[in-house]
């Protein structure tokens, strides 16, 4: 179990670098911070929460609520 747990982690690594060194990437995440309204916002919420990111970063003040003004400033700069 432990065996795999590190593979999973070694994996995550190689594909995060490759996330953040490709254009096709870089090109989704401009694609995704032109959206006005998001349909899932929970997912890139959670997405936000799983990177470490802070709630006052991201949420509406007094809540959990996603402000996409707030977290499509980060999603291009901060999240790969």
């Amino acid at each position: 179990m432990l065996k795999e747990i590190f593979d999973n982690q070694k994996m995550l690594t190689i594909e995060a670098t490759w996330f953040s060194e490709k254009e096709d990437w870089m090109k989704v995440l401009k694609n995704i911070k032109a959206f006005r309204v998001l349909k899932m916002p929970h997912i890139l919420q959670g997405l936000f929460f799983l990177c470490k990111f802070e709630r006052d970063q991201i949420c509406e003040p007094n809540s959990n609520k996603l402000s996409w003004k707030k977290a499509k400033e980060l999603v291009e700069t901060e999240l790969p």
